[in-house]
């Protein structure tokens, strides 16, 4: 999981041996620090061979043995050589409680730090050059204003929107269905191709705070002839993470099986706009591609 970790007591961590992120409980939460999350970075003491971006680049590095050796264009942070210590402040997308994090050192050889440190505060600081990303893994908290007024998404992870329950194990544990307006095909929810009839997919969303709804909307951009033919949208109330958990949790229909167009911001209005919901449970027919919620 990258180079060597330490951390300042008193907090206490745990060194996950495992190669693959995948693998580890890490999958479960969101990476507050991606510039995809809204992740920035506000200073930096030396960035001479890699710009310190690149520790916030959603996109993995990409192994390079030709590189190992070598100064310059790295797909990563790198200071200068015989530099003590260097760091960079990272400001998060979003508020939030952080349960680990990832220092990636691949591409760097011997010029990869031998330890590193994370302090937070009101902004993430990492000290200690030449790392090829920087993954802040947790959970969004959002920030309400005392006089909320004005609609907001209550389905976005940037708000602190979950996905807690999901049938396909290969993708739907994506946040990625959870942010707005995805640039390509790849940053929504795709389901695995199958020949297995009605196959109806579905995920279980925590919002970011239980309230009433006025509208749904299904956005289907970037998916052509992959689009859902139906989706269908039930809500419960729970004080469970996963409702599943909660025998008193009584789910409702909001949309009833209603046919979406590919390509297409798809908006449902909510009839039933008193009704306080925690938890929104989103199924697509047959499972297929869906861009945003």
């Amino acid at each position: 999981m990258g180079g060597i970790q330490s951390c300042l007591a008193p907090a206490p961590y745990t060194a996950l041996c495992a190669k693959n992120l995948d693998d580890t409980i890490l999958s479960y939460y969101m990476d507050l620090a991606s510039d995809k999350f809204g992740g920035s970075i506000k200073s930096v003491s030396d960035q001479y061979f890699g710009n310190a971006d690149n520790l916030i680049d959603e996109n993995d590095p990409q192994e390079d043995e030709e590189e190992l050796d070598k100064d310059g264009d790295r797909d990563g942070w790198q200071s200068r050589r015989h530099v003590d210590e260097a760091w960079a402040i990272i400001k998060l997308g979003c508020h939030g409680r952080l349960y680990g994090f990832d220092i990636n050192t691949i591409n760097f050889n011997d010029a990869a730090p031998l330890t590193a440190t994370v302090e937070a505060s009101p902004s993430s600081q990492s000290r200690g050059p030449n790392k090829a990303r920087l993954r802040c893994y947790g959970i969004a908290v959002p920030n309400w204003p005392q006089n909320l007024k004005k609609e907001v998404n209550l389905a976005s992870a940037q708000k602190g929107a979950r996905i807690t329950r999901w049938t396909d194990t290969q993708n739907a544990n994506n946040p990625n269905v959870l942010m707005d307006h995805g640039k390509t095909s790849e940053d929504g929810w795709e389901t695995p191709h199958s020949r297995e009839a009605n196959r109806n997919d579905y995920v279980v969303i925590q919002l970011a705070s239980p309230g009433t709804l006025n509208s749904l909307v299904i956005s289907t951009e970037h998916y052509l002839g992959n689009a859902p033919n139906a989706i269908s949208i039930d809500g419960c109330y729970s004080v469970e993470e996963d409702p599943a958990y909660d025998y008193t949790a009584d789910w409702i229909e909001i949309v009833r099986h209603e046919s979406v167009e590919e390509n297409a911001i798809n908006k449902f209005n909510v009839t039933n706009n008193k009704k306080i919901f925690s938890h929104l449970r989103l199924t697509v027919h047959p499972g297929l591609s869906i861009s945003f919620f």
